[in-house]
Parts: structure tokens; sequence; C-alpha cells
């Protein structure tokens, strides 16, 4: 059987067939146009107004480039932020180091309660206290004094710089007394390497918060000895204080024999006193 089908009919057929098609085509665009529309509003009109509030001018009234243009905005002001609270943060730990120098926190939980304020977790066992200068007076940095991989998480350092007496202050705190120690020798030789003539005054380990007035009295001290002690080694208040006990002994046993020399009158006596004190 065969039967034969007009060309005609079929394009007709076909004809009928694609315009169903596009008038179903047609009918989904129309709601998907609006929801289009609809979404694209939606999510630009807040982008516009944070791009108002910001202060950013739109050059053009193309959708998409107020868009970019407002994320470039927002990551331009959120850059600044940061940056002004890294600022701000510094201020603050610095701040915060004087205050605790000062003895101002009546207790330790109020210490440690700042500390966490500023980002820093000084609840550990023991502390010292460091001065820091320069011969340059350059600012040493605590990137300078920043503790290598093998410290990292025993110990927890702020500083602070005080301009009124030319040095930098620096609170170090562990767990270890032996750690404090060691951070203070790696501390003075990355110090060394990067500044001119540093020196760099310690004090006792503490672990008593109230105390942190005398840990900065001592680091004071030991610092005032750098003239007689030099600035090629950590100068440590130990040191200092044992030598001063040396001194104490000295001081005494030349004054007894000034008193004997005195009572028995001897001129010669007296001479060669005179010479051994001047020695």
């Amino acid at each position: 059987y065969a039967s034969l089908i007009p060309q005609e009919t079929v394009y007709q057929q076909s004809f009928r067939f694609q315009m169903m098609f596009a008038m179903f085509l047609l009918l989904l665009g129309i709601p998907c146009a609006f929801l289009t529309v609809y979404f694209a509003l939606r999510h630009i009109r807040p982008i516009r107004e944070l791009s108002r509030s910001l202060g950013a001018k739109q050059h053009t009234q193309d959708d998409f480039s107020a868009i970019r243009s407002g994320i470039e905005t927002l990551v331009g002001q959120n850059m600044d932020l940061h940056t002004r609270l890294d600022a701000s943060l510094s201020a603050r730990r610095a701040e915060f180091v004087r205050l605790f120098a000062d003895t101002r926190f009546p207790s330790r939980e109020a210490a440690v309660e700042a500390a966490r304020g500023v980002d820093l977790a000084i609840d550990r066992a023991y502390y010292l206290t460091a001065v820091v200068s320069t011969a340059g007076g350059e600012d040493p940095g605590l990137e300078k004094m920043e503790p290598p991989a093998e410290f990292e998480g025993k110990i927890v350092l702020c500083g602070a710089e005080i301009v009124s007496e030319g040095w930098s202050l620096l609170l170090v705190f562990a767990d270890d007394p032996e750690t404090l120690s060691r951070w203070a020798e790696t501390a003075y030789a990355s110090l060394s390497a990067a500044c001119m003539e540093p020196v760099m005054a310690v004090s006792n380990v503490h672990s008593d918060f109230s105390q942190a007035g005398t840990a900065y009295l001592e680091a004071s001290a030991a610092y005032d000895g750098s003239p007689v002690m030099g600035g090629s080694f950590v100068l440590r208040f130990s040191d200092i204080s044992q030598a001063s006990e040396d001194r104490e002994i000295l001081l005494y046993r030349f004054a007894g024999r000034f008193y004997g020399i005195l009572k028995s009158g001897s001129r010669e006596e007296m001479e060669v006193w005179i010479r051994d004190l001047s020695q």
C-alpha cells in the first residue's frame, strides 16, 4: 500500500506546529521576563543605596556597572576600616602596657579581662618586663623581637613606646621561666642584627601581677646600668642587683678601714687607702 501527501499539506502542518511552539515560548517568556526584572531590581536596589551612602559617584545608568562600583566602594571602605582598627588596636595595647606597668589593675582577673579586650591572652604563670632602646634612636619595633617558630604559642608579647624616656617598654608572658630567658637572648640577637648598638634590659621573672610596678623598676634599674655594664648582652636585674650587693660589701669594708685609719692618724696608711679606693 502506498499513500501520497501533497507537499503543501506537509508545510501547513509544520507551520502549525511551529506557531504552537512559538506561542508556548511567548507565554513562558512573559512571566520569566517579569521575574528577571523583579529579581534584578531587588538585588541592585540595596547595592545602589549602599553606594550612595558611601558617596560613590555613578557615571553610568548601567545596572551591572552600578553593582560593580558599589562592590568596589565597599571593598575600599572595608580595607580602610581594617587599617584604622589595626592602628587603634596598637594604641589600645600600648595603653594597656602602661596601665599594667603602673599597677592600675586591682586583680589578676581584671588585668586578664583588660588584655582580652585588646586581643591578648596574658593568663600565663610568669612574666617579665623589658626595656629596649637603640643608639640611633630608631624604633626597635615589636616585629624585630617577635619570637621565632620555637616560641610560637609559648609566649605573649606586647609593648609601648615611652617617648619621654626614649625607649620601648615590653611585657612578655609565658608558662615557663626558662622560656622567658631564652626569648630574651633570641630577641636581643634579632635586635642586634637589625639595629645599631641596641640595649635590652629585663627584670626578674615574676608571677604575681601586683608586682608589675616592681618589675618595671627592676628593668629600669638594669637599663640605667648600661653605661657601666655595656650593651653587648642582655642586661638582667639579677646581675645588677648582685653587683650592687658586691659593691655594698666593698663599701662597708672601705668605710671600716677608713674609720680605723682616721683613729690611728697614719698619713701613709691614709694614702694607701686612697690609692686602693681609686683603683
